[in-house]
């Protein structure tokens, strides 16, 4: 039997591409079954970084790196065996809401190989399998590398490795490309699975890169499922430019993602009524503090603007957001009450962020600063401050 790093017992080949086979494996020393890939060495001291960034990425919708290394002219990655079916073969036959959900899952777990500085560099639906519990798991990093690393090897300069069929422009003539290329790849797949087609047209041993990258630039072709808010999205991630492509996976996992319940204004006008109603018998009921009306009315009025607060931050509508937010602002109210208005502040910052709102999303942290300031809560203000900070990076990084 073919034994890799002493310790894993070869007993079949189970994949195989133009950068590695795969083999399913018995580990010796903990007698479990594994997935061993074998690489070509390359770059020993880069494998070794790549190898390590690997071992410390650990997401529930990536495969599980248990071990790697090295042999005399090639290197290894000792990963779970996942035997489920991959993306493209789940897809089938399943609803637009299944398929997004899905994706969703996957395009967590790109986004968490990007957060500790990975790129994939070979994103498609067959290295998305369905893992144990039904979860889409991201694999096969044969070609993954850190986004340092890219820049500054020039081996790689002016070659494409990966699928033509999901290659980002940029990648196709020979740039190394980073995280917003992967999301390109992302797309591209997300379109397929929704469409039934590749949103540039199929590729055939006679594509060129060249040939690809101009079906790239004059545009997708169709529309796919999910209504005009996911193609919104989809359009954007697949801009020839990386630039005009969103930031980040996380912000096109926020636009792409399901919209939360809208309340019809009926029933927040029904809500309202019964807050108004309600903080009438109390008036009644509770001891008035000097100057008039019950505290706890205001309490009361003040939590209602919050909350429809947040329902207006999930439509969207950033100035009735910020406009309810203010107003519970002015208004004398408990420390328990600031403190729950801190929280509700929190939420209309993160939502407006997701929507790209970074400087309505600012404003609205600065709110949650002020609510926690009067609640006398150090972490809670301490918190929202982070939330602001954040909010001026993403806007001051953001295309233009």
């Amino acid at each position: 039997a073919v034994v890799v790093g002493d310790r894993y017992e070869l007993v079949r080949k189970v994949g195989a591409g133009g950068f590695g086979s795969v083999y399913e494996a018995i580990d010796r020393d903990l007698e479990r079954v594994v997935a061993v890939k074998v690489l070509d060495l390359g770059d020993r001291d880069l494998a070794l970084q790549e190898g390590q960034a690997l071992a410390r990425l650990s997401h529930t919708n990536v495969v599980t790196i248990h071990d790697h290394g090295f042999g005399p002219d090639f290197r290894y990655l000792v990963l779970e065996l996942l035997e489920g079916p991959d993306l493209r073969t789940w897809w089938r036959d399943k609803s637009t809401a299944d398929i997004l959900a899905k994706f969703m899952e996957a395009g967590r777990g790109l986004g968490a190989a990007h957060a500790v500085g990975l790129v994939h560099r070979d994103f498609k639906p067959s290295n998305v399998r369905i893992g144990s519990k039904g979860q889409a798991v991201v694999v096969d990093f044969g070609l993954a590398r850190q986004v340092e690393a890219l820049g500054s090897n020039e081996d790689e300069r002016g070659v494409f490795v990966g699928t033509v069929e999901y290659g980002a422009p940029e990648r196709l003539i020979g740039e190394p490309g980073n995280e917003r290329s992967d999301q390109f790849s992302f797309c591209v797949a997300l379109w397929d699975a929704l469409s039934g087609v590749n949103p540039f047209g199929a590729c055939t041993a006679a594509t060129s890169n060249e040939d690809r990258v101009r079906a790239i630039l004059a545009g997708a072709v169709g529309a796919p499922r999910g209504g005009r808010r996911v193609e919104r999205a989809l359009r954007r991630g697949l801009s020839p430019n990386p630039a005009n492509r969103f930031p980040s996976m996380d912000s096109l996992m926020a636009a792409i993602a399901p919209e939360p319940r809208r309340w019809a204004w009926q029933e927040l006008l029904v809500g309202g009524v019964a807050v108004v109603l309600l903080a009438g018998v109390l008036t009644q009921l509770m001891p008035t503090r000097a100057g008039g009306r019950p505290e706890f009315v205001h309490s009361v009025q003040a939590a209602w603007s919050g909350h429809v607060a947040v329902v207006a931050a999930q439509q969207g509508n950033a100035d009735m957001a910020l406009r309810h937010l203010e107003a519970a602002k002015r208004t004398k109210i408990s420390n328990g009450s600031s403190r729950e208005l801190a929280v509700l502040s929190e939420e209309v910052a993160r939502e407006l962020g997701q929507r790209l709102m970074y400087w309505d999303a600012a404003t609205a942290w600065q709110l949650a600063i002020l609510f926690a300031r009067d609640a006398q809560d150090t972490n809670l203000e301490q918190r929202a401050r982070k939330g602001l900070n954040a909010v001026y990076r993403a806007a001051k990084s953001a295309p233009r």
